[in-house]
This record gives C-alpha cells, sequence and structure tokens, in this order.
C-alpha cells in the first residue's frame, strides 16, 4: 500500500509517496511539479510495482504503458527509490537474439516466421544499433522499403506485427523502455489476392496424379475435410478415425492453448472415407499407428513433392498449395452446411472464416445466373453435373 504525504510550503505543494518494499519504508520524492492527478496515477503505478517486484510478476498493460511514457525526470525519480533499474544497453541484434532464445510456446512455424522477418529486418537496419535510437520515422522508412521490394500489405503488416512482439517482449523484460514503432500503421494482414478456389475437377485430377496412395489420403484430408497440414494430417492416428460412427477426431496444435479447442470431431465425409479405407487396407498389422506414416519430418518436402503432382496433372500452380486446399473445403463446407458447422469441422472461428478463408466460387456465381433450381451442392458447369466435395 503506498500513500501520499503533501507538503505545503508559501507558493507551492510538493508530494511525496511512501511505501513499503521487502519491509522496508522508501520515500519517491515527486516535488512540486507534478499535479495531484498526477500524483495519484503515480502512487497506483508505485503500488503495481512494488507487488510485481515481490512476487516476481508483471505489472498490467495500463501500468506498462505509464512507465514506458514516463519523462527522463520521472523515470530518474523511479530508478533512485529502487523501483526502477536502469535500461540494460542492447543492441538490435542482441535484443532479437534473446528474444528466439528465450523459453517459449512458439510452434516450429512461428519460429521459422521470425527468422525470416529477422533478415527483412536486418536488411534495412544495421545490427549494432541500440533499440533507443529508432524513431517511428524509422520504422516508416521500412514499411516503404518492404513496399519497394514488392511485399504484399498482408506481409509487411505481418513483419511489423512480429517485430512489436519483439520489443514488447524487450520492454516487459527491462530490457529497452519502448517499442519504438508503436503506432505505425501495419495495414491488414489479410490478402485476398492469395486465395485460390481448387474446384473438385482439379481434385480429381489430382488424385489421378498422386504417385501413391499415401498421397491421395493427404489430399483427402486437405481438400475434404480441411485439415491442416502438416499440422493436423501428421498427427492424425488410426485411433482417430471411428468407422462405426463415421466420425474423425482432429488433433489440433494450432488451437490447443484455447480451452477446449485440443482437438475437433469431424464427420467422415464420403470422398474422404473413400481414400481412407484404401490407406488402412495398405496398412500393415502391428505397423504405424499414424494415417499419414510417411513425411514426417519436414513440410518443405511435402510442399516439393505437392507441386510435382500439380504438374503432373496439367494444372497451373497456385499460392500457398496446402492452405488453399484447406480454404476450398471451408468454402464448400460453409456453402452446404452453414457457418455453425464449417466454425466446427475446420476449427476455426468464424470471423477467421470470412477474412482468410471463404470465397464466392465460380460455380456458385454460375448457380446464381441459372435460376434457383439448383440444390445447394449440385450446380451445372460447362453442362455437366457438378457435385459438392461434401454432399452425403
Amino acid at each position: 500500500m503506498a500513500t501520499i504525504k503533501i507538503i505545503e510550503r508559501k507558493n507551492k505543494t510538493s508530494y511525496q509517496v511512501r511505501f513499503y518494499l521487502w519491509k522496508t519504508q522508501k520515500t519517491l520524492s515527486l516535488g512540486s511539479k507534478y499535479t495531484r492527478k498526477q500524483v495519484d496515477r503515480i502512487r497506483l503505478t508505485v503500488e503495481e510495482l512494488t507487488d510485481a517486484i515481490e512476487t516476481g510478476g508483471k505489472v498490467g498493460k495500463a501500468t506498462a504503458g505509464f512507465i514506458a511514457d514516463m519523462t527522463e525526470d520521472l523515470k530518474a525519480r523511479f530508478i533512485s527509490a529502487g523501483l526502477l533499474e536502469e535500461s540494460a544497453s542492447v543492441t538490435l541484434e542482441e535484443l532479437f537474439k534473446r528474444f528466439l532464445e528465450a523459453p517459449s510456446e512458439r510452434k516450429e512455424s512461428t519460429e521459422r516466421t521470425y527468422i525470416t522477418v529477422k533478415k527483412r529486418f536486418f536488411a534495412f537496419f544495421a545490427p549494432d544499433m541500440r533499440p533507443d535510437e529508432l524513431t517511428k520515422q524509422d520504422g516508416e522508412a521500412w514499411k516503404q522499403w518492404l513496399k519497394s521490394r514488392e511485399y504484399s500489405t498482408a506481409s509487411i503488416a505481418g513483419c511489423f506485427q512480429r517485430v512489436a512482439a519483439v520489443f514488447n517482449w524487450g520492454v516487459d523484460n527491462g530490457l529497452i523502455e519502448a517499442n519504438p514503432f508503436k503506432g505505425i500503421k501495419r495495414g491488414s494482414m489479410v490478402n485476398p489476392n492469395r486465395l485460390f478456389y481448387v474446384p473438385m475437377d482439379w481434385y480429381e485430377k489430382l488424385l489421378e496424379a498422386c504417385p501413391c496412395q499415401t498421397w491421395r489420403t493427404i489430399l483427402a484430408l486437405c481438400r475434404i475435410a480441411g485439415l491442416r497440414n502438416p499440422s493436423e494430417t501428421l498427427r492424425l492416428t488410426w485411433q482417430d478415425v471411428d468407422w462405426e460412427k463415421k466420425s474423425i477426431l482432429v488433433h489440433s496444435p494450432k488451437t490447443e492453448h484455447h480451452a477446449g479447442k485440443e482437438s475437433r470431431l469431424i464427420p467422415m465425409f464420403p470422398k474422404l472415407e473413400e481414400e481412407l479405407k484404401a490407406q488402412w487396407e495398405l496398412t500393415e498389422e502391428g505397423g504405424s499407428p499414424y494415417v499419414i506414416d510417411s513425411y514426417r519430418d519436414t513440410a518443405a518436402n511435402m510442399r516439393t513433392q505437392f507441386h510435382r503432382i500439380i504438374f503432373r496433372a496439367g494444372l497451373p500452380e497456385w499460392e500457398r498449395c496446402f492452405q488453399n486446399l484447406r480454404a476450398s473445403a471451408s468454402t464448400d463446407i460453409e456453402a452446404e452446411y452453414g457457418a455453425v458447422a464449417e466454425s466446427e469441422w475446420v476449427g476455426h472461428s468464424t470471423q477467421t472464416a470470412r477474412r482468410h478463408y471463404l470465397q464466392v466460387t465460380d460455380a456458385l456465381f454460375q448457380k446464381a445466373n441459372g435460376g434457383a433450381g439448383n440444390p445447394a451442392g449440385a450446380v451445372e458447369t460447362n453442362g455437366e453435373r457438378e457435385t459438392s466435395p461434401v454432399e452425403s
């Protein structure tokens, strides 16, 4: 508990904040340059800081922001009172190094993203610069540099998001005083130009071009059921497949940190069931428990092999090859079964689906032009009936 002491003199009023730290009474002298309202806020900051110091916890976001925006005079007073430490003098390179080496629950794919952003950051900024040398104008200059290298708006926004996480971590751990890029508009991380709908006739051609049944199963899991590859496809075991109830339990490392989102139960869509049964027939008794028992070390080889399959199928390549299979499944499931089912079965919020996955397909556009006579999931394309991949 911190208290305010008011000292009245002839023409001015001075303040002190008295507090206990490790059972020792201390005083934060403020002089007469602060208003009573400011002193009240300072007292609350003192209380949060003493509690954080003694418990090893952290102050709240509002207080962290207040500390970051302190004047040099006030910060010096806090340091003198033993409430703050002098900021460590680290370089940008050291800051990134400590951030990446610190214990965290980040996924391997997220770590790779940070390394990519680090390369882009140091292609513009000198590694031996100190964070306190950077300004908001420097951040704007980096943003323009990224634009000149023809990075998309979404990629630039992602760069700033990752760099902000590094700087904010530095502030929380006392390595730097503030995020120098605070207030810069990042832009949207949604890039509709990278969305691509993979139609069902393309999916059939891809299956025909697959070198083995394992690849047919991978594509079915992604395009029909919307699983994430490789994080969800490679975790799937035969024990997760319930043939009797025609359901599949999908374990999701991407959402497992959310309560109740460690896994989701999805239906065994007919086209997926067909490939799973074929895969099961090839599984030896006592063999691997995983549905996909190959490509378990890295996703890079899978992407390379998938591009070969696309080429053999005689199809043009599209960006984000596996993600757009998932987005196509998301679009079909939402159209056939609604937003709630799409969210539950594909494993994300309806807001995420609308921002990053759902698309208006050419088939849907043709259906609208053809009248209301076609049932959902069945449209006329070039005189032939096209059936939804999730039609039961």
